[in-house]
């Protein structure tokens, strides 16, 4: 089982781990009701691969006039044979604290293994 960035952002949230206010978008016209958090924003794609700011899959916005346009050029579009059928919109931050986390099960251990690192995202 995969989980999604926004899933796994949810999950650390309600742990008290401080994540950007974010939520999730399935369509350009849910974007209308949905309570976005406040700007500037990032939109990401929400796929189980990585390399999706290589390959155009989270972008940045300070006009809430873009967004739409931003969520037509992401949502039913593939990446890496996944189809992206929601995206992420969350509070962009420019803070030197983050961490990029990654876990896994090793199924023949059934250990957890934990990547962290101060840069990346891959």
């Amino acid at each position: 089982m995969y989980l999604l960035e926004h899933d796994a952002k949810t999950l650390l949230g309600a742990a008290g781990v401080p994540v950007p206010t974010g939520c999730l978008v399935e369509s350009v016209d849910a974007l209308a009701v949905s309570a976005l958090p406040p700007g500037p924003w990032v939109v990401k794609a929400q796929v189980p691969v990585g390399g999706r700011g290589k390959a155009g899959f989270v972008k940045m916005t300070e006009s809430r006039e873009e967004l739409p346009g931003l969520l037509a050029s992401m949502l039913g579009k593939t990446h890496r044979g996944h189809v992206v059928e929601s995206c992420r919109i969350e509070s962009s931050r420019s803070a030197p604290n983050e961490v990029y986390l990654g876990f896994m099960l090793a199924p023949e251990t059934g250990e957890v293994r934990v990547l962290a690192a101060a840069s990346g995202g891959v």
